[in-house]
C-alpha cells in the first residue's frame, strides 16, 4: 500500500509541460496572420478617437464607416511600422526591436509617404 501512495504523490508533483521559448508567440503570430479580424478592439479605439476629436473640436462627429476605415488605416500603418522596425533590428543582428528602430522606421515611412 505504501507504493501506491508514493506513486500518487509523484503524479501530483509532476511539473506542467513547458514549451520552448517563442513557441507560443509564433503560434499566436500564425493565428493572427490567418485571421482577417481587426487587431485593435473596436470600443477602446472609438473611445480614443472621440476623445481626440473632442479635444480638437467639441461638436465633431464621425460615421461608422469612417471609424472603420480610420481603424483599418491605423492598423495597416502600425503593422508596416513594426515590420520595418523589425527589419532594422535584424540588420543590427538583434531579435528585439528598440526605440531607435521604431524612430528610423517612422522616419522612412514618412519620407515614402511624402
Amino acid at each position: 500500500m505504501e507504493g501506491t501512495t508514493e506513486d500518487t504523490a509523484e503524479v501530483q508533483q509532476r511539473r506542467k509541460y513547458r514549451f520552448k521559448a517563442g513557441t507560443k508567440a509564433i503560434r499566436e503570430i500564425k493565428k493572427l496572420q490567418k485571421s482577417t479580424d481587426k487587431i485593435i478592439p473596436r470600443a477602446p479605439f472609438s473611445r480614443l478617437v472621440y476623445e481626440v476629436l473632442k479635444n480638437r473640436k467639441s461638436d465633431a462627429k464621425i460615421s461608422k464607416g469612417g471609424m472603420e476605415s480610420l481603424q483599418e488605416a491605423i492598423e495597416i500603418y502600425c503593422v508596416d511600422l513594426l515590420k520595418k522596425s523589425n527589419t532594422y533590428a535584424i540588420h543590427a543582428k538583434r531579435k528585439t526591436i528598440q526605440e531607435d528602430d521604431l524612430k528610423c522606421a517612422q522616419t522612412s515611412l514618412l519620407e515614402n509617404a511624402a
